[in-house]
């Protein structure tokens, strides 16, 4: 009878917490919000996905920046999802937003003495810096190139070099160089045949598109 009583007050409590927590279902203010399925796509392109360049190619923003918090909380379902928020240091890749801070949420985490894994979900720790590859789906969503590849912890030093800067001096023979612009900074590759052209459509067309800027 008592194990019976116990199991019901154990239940009663998931329960309790599994409605108290929901997941968030608009953006908190002055975030960009990157929710994760957790369908384990990275798992079906092993092999693209073990590729630097293709998850670059693939990204339309590709930013820098420190994990300020991370909380993990019941949600929908009762299952776990983790929230990480992270701020935005530097835009390697993409115009910059208006907002300053992404939080990522992913599905799964730790709360209390409960745990749920998902596989191929990338694990945010507090103080790191770390570089994410994210695209804009085509339903205005974002999510994580290559899930739990397209986040690299970049603590260690000034993180990776910026590969449309590489192609254009070490390929091309150019000279890179940052523009300040109303959108931010945009990069643009002065060629030895007098072209100057953004970064990102030159590098991702090898050298095929040449966008000079904006008068």
């Amino acid at each position: 009878m008592r194990n019976f009583v116990f199991v019901a007050f154990l239940i009663l409590i998931i329960i309790t917490l599994g409605t108290s927590g929901c997941v968030q279902t608009m953006p908190e203010e002055g975030k960009i919000v990157i929710r994760q399925a957790g369908g384990g796509g990275s798992a079906m392109l092993v092999a693209e996905c073990a590729d630097i360049n293709y998850i670059i190619n693939s990204s339309d923003y590709i930013i820098e920046g420190t994990v300020e918090k991370v909380e993990s909380r019941f949600g929908e379902g009762g299952n776990i999802f983790t929230y990480a928020d992270i701020l935005i240091e530097k835009y390697v890749k993409g115009d910059p937003f208006t907002e300053d801070r992404l939080q990522i949420i992913t599905p799964g985490g730790t709360v209390g003495v409960i745990s749920q894994w998902v596989e191929d979900q990338p694990i945010f720790h507090e103080g790191k810096r770390v570089r994410i590859h994210f695209l804009e789906r085509d339903d205005g969503n974002f999510s994580i190139v290559c899930e739990q590849f397209g986040v690299v912890d970049i603590s260690g030093g000034a993180g990776l070099p910026n590969p449309a800067a590489v192609y254009c001096e070490r390929d091309k023979g150019g000279v890179f160089q940052g523009v300040e612009t109303p959108k931010g900074t945009i990069g643009y590759c002065s060629l030895p045949d007098g072209r100057v052209c953004e970064e990102w459509a030159f590098f991702n067309s090898n050298g095929t598109t040449c966008n000079p800027p904006e008068e």
